[in-house]
């Protein structure tokens, strides 16, 4: 190959890794470039790229383990945040609750999401997704408080999973969701900035 271009994806890491990695891709690699883009600023970018009409508001990004916050004001990122919790985390909490695999713990919510589970069941499960989804919705909006108390009303929501159940949890907050997968929106972001660059 003459050209070869490479994405990683990596949920945190430091100068120190970043450092290494360049390094070690120098060492073997005739470099022209090395892009780092952070996952908030891709997903947004993506967003912002789907959503024009939306310039002002709250982007709320759902991971596996946490939860991407970004406010934005005229098309402009003004402040980020991360919550801890995403949906992986709710699939290992609600697997322990029940003394399932996270397997089947995941294949029960995505059942319980679509209305497709007996009486009895969502009978059981609701009041555990319940809570899980309520603490994820409490700290998400106290973040958000904690960044700009005048924070845009206008909220937009993604996740590769459970999208529905988080939406309907910022309900209240009148939430957007994106329909795109998650790496088709960090595809989008980086074509775009590299078409900017």
């Amino acid at each position: 190959a003459m050209t070869l271009s490479v994405s990683s994806t990596l949920s945190a890491m430091s100068k120190r890794v970043i450092s290494k990695l360049q390094n070690t891709i120098d060492h073997f690699f005739h470099v022209q470039r090395i892009f780092f883009h952070s996952a908030s600023l891709l997903a947004f970018i993506s967003m912002r790229h789907i959503r024009p009409e939306n310039v002002s508001g709250v982007f709320i990004h759902i991971h596996g383990e946490c939860t991407d916050i970004t406010i934005f004001n005229e098309g402009v990122p003004m402040h980020f945040a991360s919550v801890n919790i995403g949906s992986a985390s709710i699939t290992r909490i609600f697997a322990k609750s029940f003394k399932i695999s996270n397997s089947v713990a995941e294949s029960r919510i995505s059942l319980f999401e679509k209305e497709e589970v007996t009486k009895i069941e969502a009978e059981k499960i609701q009041p555990v997704i319940s809570k899980l989804v309520d603490e994820w919705r409490e700290r998400v909006i106290e973040a958000i408080e904690h960044l700009d108390s005048n924070a845009p009303e206008t909220i937009v929501v993604h996740s590769s999973d459970y999208i529905s159940l988080f939406k309907t949890a910022l309900q209240s907050e009148k939430a957007l969701a994106l329909s795109e997968k998650i790496d088709e929106l960090y595809l989008t972001g980086i074509q775009l900035v590299e078409f900017q660059q």
